[in-house]
């Protein structure tokens, strides 16, 4: 008896959901809005705010890095002179900060005369042979050339906010008697299983020779993830540095040789790689190459190998930024771009049934998933002299990590990332979408509504006076 009562009550919530949203409507008609220059300069600092936050936060800049004394001082390099008996000298020269095989390029470019040069790249040595009289100029070439560049230090952070929701809905209405069988049913598009868990139930308010079955399933999902990086490295000109912080997932692959199927595993890294490479680094700006990269794994597919083999491969989302740029000391660099929204929305719908207005929304099943990923790289530069290449670098975590957590909290709650609505709200807005004209009356207020300067109006219609046409678009 309290099966029937529940399915009468649902459709009276239903009818009493759409009701009351109707008669709110009818009641706070929407009135034109006419924004003044004030409102919108208010929406303007408001925008800056999310800024002005993210700038104040690396506005603390403590001197980094912080310096001790080195605990001995840099060695000269090996050099040693060795004479000859024929007027003739040859230099032994070990460099500490090049390779032997990068010097031996310059300076046999500026070698004159008799002087030869050569070297063994296994112990990263220089020998030249030149005149006596000559043989100290290219000790001081050499050493002139042996210097400690600058090198860089980078202080990565990498946030990730994704944000998710979807909804699956069937539902299955089924009558058979002795003669005659008759249903109407709906199943999750694009499911292989149904969902058994959410909202649903099983009602036979009709037993005996003749039967009636309701099947029901309504399933909400949701997910918020955070996923914060904080990566530093220390890099010297033209060298490649990367530093990665993952797992390494395995990955399964089917060989086939001859008649005989092998199935291998392989392992494949996801997570926060940065990788970064400095072409030029001056006293107070530097040029580098920096390729940021965030991968996971999103779902796993089944792959079929044979006739009866089957195995899951996984699914992996990239998302990376590429950019050559030039920055001074100290200066932080903000790369986006990598927004992403995706909504999908698949329904089967009965025949007849789902058309009736309101009621129509139960003879639907639907798929609905709504995905919002936001994915930030902040960047801050520091030139390390080649004084304090040779110091103490330290770094705080704690800090560190508070800079992290106020990152992911401020585009967290940016407007970029949606906010997860109710239950009821959800339920209201399908059954006020499947009013009769509803589609086709929002379709008309998009094609009406003009954005200009921040300003919401209405254009004017083709029967309006001229005045009003130009009112209209001031």
């Amino acid at each position: 008896m309290l099966r029937p009562i529940a399915v009468f009550c649902a459709a009276a919530l239903t009818v009493s959901v759409y009701a009351a949203d109707n008669q709110e409507v009818e009641k706070d008609a929407p009135v034109p809005v006419n924004r003044t220059p004030e409102d919108v300069e208010r929406g303007r600092a408001n925008v800056r705010s999310v800024i002005g936050e993210l700038q104040r936060l690396f506005e603390d800049d403590a001197p980094l890095p912080q310096l001790i004394p080195a605990p001995k001082p840099i060695e000269a390099p090996y050099c040693t002179v060795v004479k000859g008996g024929d007027g003739r000298s040859t230099l032994v020269f070990r460099p500490r900060f090049t390779t032997a095989k990068e010097m031996s390029k310059s300076v046999d470019s500026v070698i004159t005369g008799s002087a030869l040069i050569d070297r063994l790249d296994e112990q990263n040595v220089l020998v030249l042979s030149a005149p006596d009289n000559e043989i100290n100029g290219y000790k001081d070439l050499l050493l002139a050339m042996d210097v400690p560049s600058p090198q860089v230090l980078i202080e990565a952070k990498v946030v990730e906010v994704l944000f998710s929701e979807g909804m699956q809905r069937n539902l299955s209405i089924s009558m058979q008697g002795s003669k005659y069988s008759v249903d109407a049913t709906t199943e999750v598009p694009g499911q292989s299983s149904q969902p058994t868990n959410g909202l649903g139930g099983n009602f036979k308010p009709i037993t005996g020779s003749n039967n009636m079955n309701i099947a029901f399933r309504w399933l909400l999902t949701a997910q918020d993830a955070k996923v914060l990086s904080s990566p530093n490295i220390l890099i010297s000109r033209n060298e490649i540095s990367r530093i990665v912080t993952g797992e390494d997932i395995p990955i399964q692959e089917a060989n086939s040789t001859g008649n005989t199927l092998q199935i291998s595993t392989t392992f494949k890294n996801v997570g926060v790689s940065l990788e970064v490479e400095p072409s030029m680094i001056n006293r107070d700006n530097v040029t580098l190459r920096i390729y940021p990269k965030v991968s996971n794994v999103t779902r796993y597919e089944y792959v079929s190998a044979g006739d009866e083999t089957r195995y899951p491969v996984p699914v992996i989302a990239v998302r990376s930024v590429e950019t050559y740029l030039r920055m001074r000391n100290r200066q932080v660099v903000m790369m986006g771009g990598l927004y992403n929204s995706r909504k999908t929305l698949q329904e089967q719908r009965v025949p007849f049934l789902s058309d009736m207005p309101w009621i129509g929304e139960l003879f639907t099943g639907k798929n609905v998933s709504n995905e919002v990923t936001q994915l930030i790289f902040f960047l801050k530069i520091h030139i390390i002299s080649p004084e304090q290449v040779a110091s103490g670098l330290f770094y705080n975590p704690d800090q560190t990590a508070a800079q992290s957590e106020d990152l992911g909290s401020i585009i967290e709650n940016s407007d970029a990332i949606p906010l997860h609505r109710t239950s009821v709200e959800k339920f209201a807005e399908e059954v006020r979408r499947s009013a009769p004209g509803a589609k086709q009356k929002m379709r008309d207020e998009f094609r009406e509504v003009v954005i200009l300067d921040g300003n919401k109006t209405s254009t004017p219609a083709a029967s309006a006076p001229a005045d009003a046409s130009k009112e209209a678009a001031k």
